[in-house]
């Protein structure tokens, strides 16, 4: 591509997980407060949760509510490429479960300022990803259908190529133990010194993408590329 417009990044995560409560207070935070975006070249805060956008996935996930989250690429992916819009947008699943849970944080279930509740000083975020805890656990055959736990992610990159304008779009359907593949990964390549640079960087700033989606592809990942060409004709 010879012009990069946009890359949205999209996540879907279901709401019964196997990994832990450090997942559901990623998600809580991922949706409180003001998120950031990348508009125009500049960074710009939005309030989480907003802009819903309906996303069809291939089956077994289908059509799914997205909201703008908390997340790390709109900071790191305008510094490494040139592009002029950069945002991140995240859905929980099955679609009432992700609703009620926007709705939840809306409330002000996800704050990190203790309140008293009868003498006692209670953080909502953690009585809420308690709460959850527990909920979660009595519902896990309604939220997953008794089948298995599945989630997804999107990227979608905007721009120009010669005289066309031109979108590429990347789908991976997966399960939980993908994070800890990735993360392996990336270690794998310190550990080899395939990694050069020292100190703190985005996978985008450090990682060859070809070596780093050749391991993934060894270990079985699948990742679905889709192209969008606009021209007259």
């Amino acid at each position: 591509m010879d012009e990069v417009e946009e890359v949205k990044f999209i996540w879907v995560h279901p709401a019964v997980s196997r990994t832990g409560e450090a997942a559901t207070l990623h998600a809580i935070s991922a949706f409180s407060g003001s998120v950031p975006t990348y508009q125009d070249g500049r960074w710009v805060y939005v309030p989480a949760g907003s802009e819903k956008e309906v996303v069809e996935f291939p089956e077994p996930l289908g059509k799914v509510e997205v909201y703008h989250s908390g997340h790390p690429e709109p900071l790191t992916i305008p510094r490494y490429i040139k592009v002029r819009n950069v945002f991140c947008k995240g859905g929980i699943v099955p679609v009432w479960a992700g609703q009620e849970f926007i709705r939840l944080l809306a409330y002000g279930l996800g704050g990190t300022d203790p309140i008293d509740v009868k003498g006692v000083q209670v953080v909502p975020r953690d009585f809420t990803a308690s709460l959850l805890k527990k909920v979660l656990r009595s519902l896990s055959e309604s939220l997953t259908g008794g089948g298995e736990i599945v989630k997804a992610s999107r990227v979608i990159v905007r721009g120009v190529k010669g005289a066309d304008k031109t979108a590429y779009i990347y789908d991976r359907i997966g399960n939980d133990w993908e994070a800890g593949i990735a993360l392996s990964i990336g270690a794998q390549m310190v550990a080899r010194g395939e990694v050069k640079d020292k100190g703190v960087f985005p996978p985008e700033g450090c990682i060859d993408p070809q070596k780093f989606f050749y391991e993934l592809k060894k270990r079985g990942l699948k990742i679905v590329e889709r192209t969008i060409i606009e021209r007259e004709i």
